[in-house]
């Protein structure tokens, strides 16, 4: 006994060092209790134990709690890594020791204190893991009944109520861990159940909290219990009676947490309760006395039953069907702001609550009447005067909430008016005394519109002077946060001709854009962009108003299809100007040195999209060329401030973004691009020889030199060794992602595709190449994400690989390669491994024919095609890609 006692007292006085003020005594006593836990881990356990139930007096308590924090970290550590061993360490012991420890952490719950709760808490945490523990292995036979004898303690202090509580949170955090048919019998789960249940008839709110907590942990764990219905009816009518009809607020916010878990995991048994439920949740929500957070979970319910019958097909009982359309008024007047803090905050509050419930049942119903009753209120809430600016906020967001949903062609012509007083109503709102929370959300209102519903304005003459309206704010607001809506607003108004049906898209273009529209807009955007550089940074403004210009240069890209050269002819002389003039703000943004690298980069990262968009945008052969070769100097200029800049901002998504833009000037001058190619191919080089360079810019690179060569190039003497040695080494460098390396084998098939004979001194380097990366294997069957990812990465692997090997069978001088029996060996097996079922993608299918059919089918490889043709596996594929 005395040694037990000094055992005690010597961890006593190491467990109060690790609460240390002084770093080298709190450093030394963590070591030496990390090094007693592995060496002499039953002693320090139990002196920990007795530590913990020890409430000889109140200034024990802090070591109490600090010894129950250690005795959990030697039961379950943070640390993953350890978690197997010291799991050993526990079920290693005797059953004896194993039952003595946990006596001591029961008797630390029911012990009194200063911090009763807290050490009951403690404790109760470390019991529920050596449940988790033990009890798979049945090390815990009466773990049921001795939650049962802590839930019923009679609640004479506040300490019984501490134990009641602990009690209850240790069933729910086990439940949570546990199998019942494989971990428990069913007597033990309705007793733990039943224990539940005890709880939630204690006098405290924070017992009755805590079982609801655990109830909801344990539905899963309680799945027999409700499919019997008694047994269903009577845990809906306690979580009803004992929880959501509580007075205090606390409970009732667990108990609708609870509910939604019900919702979601017996959706089945719903419609036996519904009824109850929304009377309940719909009082709760209408109420004004009632707390936020009740609120907010009594909405969840609504929404979680409308994203399970969203995602449901079959058994959807369409609650919300029936439901739906009375909570509309609700949610309508939930959804208006309590006050201006509230509404500009990012907070979970009911009002966003209600919002995304209007969202999700525009969503579910899809319904005309939802349509017309949402539309109606608001034309209601807009007639009010600006003062009450919370209203028509609400009402702002409300039809741009039901405008993604849509309406059928006779809805729609029947709100087309309403919808144009409500852009009336937006645009006062815009520019009158409105609070800035509502002008705000009446352009996001007016977003929603442009994207979902710009046919239906009834006069496209009303809907061109909104569009000025918001390029007005954008250029002449104050404020950052109204200037990047109106940005928004003007991106969506063009980028909903990417959207629309295409038997529509270029009488909606002619009407909405036409090429005088499509000027000014550009013209402003720019302008904006340039008068605003002060504030760019601000709420991602610059991010949007560059976005918003690609969008609007993108336009006449929609609908070249449908048009003649000669009819976009207006569209592309403005495009013309604008590549022009960004080639040059972009050289202006580089030389700049007094902008800060943050302002540099978003000038550089958007001009350079800008021009990108210009590029891609010229899609009849007239035009494509025109712009570049017409401007030679701007093109020059260009291609110098790619080069330089990564180096001047500092950013490698600039670098990304300033390679694209080569990509696209090589892709469309073709031959014409090779008086610049030298210098590319230096600056590519410069590129992926530089460790800083990022994987993404290394890509692009590489895809800039694929580029290359597929339009021929020439190169100088040297540069072909070069290149072939860099892209060699790349393929070999272990740090750079696998999925890079089918776009290294994409290079080296252009290099083979251009140089043909001359390729085949690398041969003997790529060779090695090629046999490795026809080794690699793909997986099959059933796959979780990361083998799915691995399928992918084989699937482009492979298709890069038959590419080769078809260009390969094209060049005259690979003949001797070709008639090598190792490699013809190598190739044999490839091909029939990648023939069979589930081994090749769709992409491949062309060229693998063409390989087997025509490719080999000529001397030196002639043989090997007539002994492929003769396996099962080759006709199989042959017959069923026909």
């Amino acid at each position: 006994m005395a040694d037990l006692a000094a055992l005690v007292a010597g961890v006593r006085k190491g467990v109060e060092a690790t609460r240390s003020m002084d770093e080298a005594t709190r450093r030394q006593a963590e070591a030496q209790f990390a090094l007693l836990s592995t060496q002499q881990y039953p002693r320090l356990v139990y002196a920990l134990g007795e530590i913990m139930k020890d409430n000889s007096t109140p200034l024990n308590d802090v070591v109490r709690q600090q010894a129950s924090v250690l005795l959990s970290g030697f039961i379950k550590p943070r640390d993953p890594r350890k978690r197997a061993v010291y799991a050993k360490l526990w079920t290693d012991q005797t059953d004896a020791f194993k039952l003595q420890v946990k006596q001591q952490l029961i008797a630390a719950m029911r012990s009194p204190g200063a911090d009763g709760a807290g050490l009951s808490r403690s404790a109760a945490a470390c019991l529920a893991e050596i449940a988790i523990l033990e009890i798979p292995h049945n090390k815990w036979p009466t773990f049921a009944a001795e939650m049962k004898t802590l839930c019923q303690t009679a609640e004479s202090t506040e300490s019984d109520i501490a134990v009641r509580k602990a009690a209850a949170t240790l069933i729910g955090q086990v439940c949570t861990f546990l199998e019942p048919d494989r971990h428990l019998s069913q007597s033990d789960v309705n007793s733990l159940l039943g224990s539940v249940c005890a709880c939630m008839t204690s006098r405290s709110p924070d017992v009755v909290a805590a079982a609801m907590l655990a109830l909801t942990n344990s539905l899963k764990f309680i799945a027999r219990n409700m499919e019997i219905k008694q047994q269903r009816d009577h845990l809906v009518t306690e979580l009803i009676e004992k929880g959501v009809k509580s007075p205090s607020p606390k409970v009732q916010e667990k108990a609708l947490q609870c509910l939604v878990v019900m919702c979601d995991d017996y959706y089945t048994f719903l419609p036996e309760y519904i009824k109850q439920i929304m009377e309940l949740t719909l009082q709760l929500v209408k109420a004004g006395s009632v707390a936020g957070e009740v609120k907010i979970q009594a909405i969840e319910v609504w929404n979680t039953i409308l994203e399970v019958e969203l995602d449901l097909v079959a058994g959807n009982h369409q609650i919300m069907k029936h439901y739906g359309l009375h909570l509309v008024p609700v949610l309508m007047q939930t959804m208006v702001f309590r006050d201006e803090i509230t509404a500009e905050s990012d907070d979970l509050v009911p009002e966003r609550a209600a919002g995304t419930t209007l969202r999700l049942l525009s969503s579910l119903l899809k319904s005309n009447e939802i349509l017309q009753s949402v539309m109606g209120f608001v034309a209601k809430c807009l007639a009010l005067p600006p003062t009450q600016w919370a209203q028509r906020e609400m009402a702002f967001k409300a039809m741009g909430y039901v405008m993604e949903v849509g309406a059928d062609p006779q809805t729609a012509k029947a709100i087309a008016p309403l919808i144009t007083s409500c852009v009336g109503a937006i645009v006062k709102a815009t520019t009158g005394p409105d609070k800035r929370v509502t002008q705000s959300a009446a352009l996001n209102a007016l977003d929603r519109i442009f994207v979902y519903a710009l046919n239906q304005f009834a006069d496209h003459n009303f809907a061109l002077q909104t569009l000025n309206h918001t390029l007005t704010i954008l250029k002449t607001s104050r404020d950052p946060l109204l200037a990047m809506r109106a940005a928004t607003c003007i991106r969506s108004y063009h980028k909903f001709f990417k959207f629309c049906d295409d038997s529509e898209r270029l009488s909606l273009v002619q009407r909405f854009c036409p090429p005088k529209v499509h000027t000014a807009v550009l013209q402003a955007v720019t302008k904006a962009s340039l008068d605003r550089k002060a504030q760019l940074s601000d709420n991602n403004l610059g991010l949007c108003i560059f976005d918003c210009l690609q969008r609007v240069i993108s336009v006449p890209n929609l609908i070249y299809a449908n048009t003649t050269a000669e009819a976009n002819k207006p569209y592309y002389v403005t495009i013309h100007k604008v590549y022009n003039h960004y080639v040059q703000q972009l050289i202006a943004v580089i030389k700049d040195q007094s902008m800060s690298v943050d302002v540099r980069n978003i000038y550089a990262a958007g001009y350079l999209s800008a021009l990108w968009a210009c590029l891609v945008s010229f899609n009849h052969d007239e035009y494509r060329e025109a712009i570049i070769t017409t401007s030679k100097p701007a093109t020059e200029a260009l291609l110098r401030c790619c080069f330089s800049v990564k180096k001047l901002s500092g950013a490698s998504s600039i670098q990304d973004d300033a390679l694209n833009v080569l990509t696209n000037v090589v892709s469309i001058l073709g031959d014409k691009a090779f008086p610049y190619v030298g210098n590319i191919m230096q600056h590519m080089k410069s590129v992926l020889d530089d460790q800083s360079s990022g994987e993404s810019e290394r890509k692009q690179a590489i895809g800039l030199i694929s580029e290359v060569y597929g339009c021929g190039w020439n190169a100088p003497p040297g540069a072909d060794d070069q290149i072939m040695q860099l892209l060699l080494k790349l393929m070999s460098d272990d740090n750079l992602s696998r999925d890079t390396k089918p776009s290294i084998l994409e290079a080296i098939t252009c290099m083979l595709t251009t140089l043909q004979g001359r390729f085949m001194k690398y041969m003997g380097h790529v060779l090695p190449i090629l046999g490795g990366a026809m080794s690699v294997e793909k997986p099959v069957g059933t796959l979780d994400e990361d083998a799915e990812e691995t399928a992918k990465f084989v699937d482009k692997l492979r298709y890069e690989l038959v590419v080769f090997i078809s260009e390969l069978c094209q060049v005259p001088e690979a003949k001797p390669t070709l008639a090598d029996a190792n490699f013809q060996r190598t190739l044999g097996t490839f091909m029939l491994k990648i023939v069979q079922p589930g081994q090749w993608s769709n992409d491949e299918v062309p060229i693998l024919r063409a390989i087997i059919l025509e490719d080999l089918d000529a001397p030196p490889t002639k043989n090997l095609a007539q002994t492929l043709a003769r396996q099962q596996a080759v006709q199989n594929f042959i017959r069923g890609t026909a």
